[in-house]
């Protein structure tokens, strides 16, 4: 089975970019986010992931059930007003996304019993306007865990 936690923490630590700038921690709800941004004194970079999400039961193509559960993964960094650091960091910021979906695509090529979903993961830009100068990208990843379906008659009246 998947877990996110340790896969992005793996990336963020592994990642050039990231390894030594960035703070990873893992979040449950956005409620969580604001908190750490809220208390940036010791890090102004920082990756959440947040895997608190719902999930929804899904059939597979002749391959049975599956729980198909999404991971939210936050990639925020404090800019202040100044435009041009704003700028160059939303570039970093984007870089790192696309680096982090690059391992993803790898990763599940390499593996082919890794049920992430890489026909789509959608990414939105946080503004700057979210918390005094924070900036980001959050993205979402979903990943299928096959379950078991089969009906237990045992289990009724």
């Amino acid at each position: 089975m998947f877990d996110p936690i340790t896969y992005f923490k793996t990336l963020c630590l592994s990642n050039k970019v990231t390894k030594d700038k960035y703070l990873f921690t893992q979040i449950s709800g956005i409620s969580e986010l604001e908190g750490i941004i809220a208390n940036r004194k010791r890090h102004n970079y920082f990756v959440a992931v947040d895997n608190a999400e719902d999930g929804s039961t899904i059939q597979g193509q002749a391959r049975g059930f599956f729980e198909r559960r999404p991971t939210t993964v936050f990639l925020c960094g404090f800019a202040g007003n100044d435009l041009e650091r704003k700028n160059s960091m939303l570039e970093e910021l984007r870089g790192i996304y696309r680096d982090f979906v690059s391992k993803l695509i790898k990763d599940k090529s390499e593996n082919p019993l890794l049920l992430i979903n890489t026909e789509r993961i959608p990414f939105y830009e946080i503004p700057s306007s979210f918390a005094d100068g924070i900036i980001g990208i959050y993205f979402i990843v979903t990943v299928d865990n096959q379950i078991n379906l089969v009906y237990d008659a045992s289990k009724w009246e």
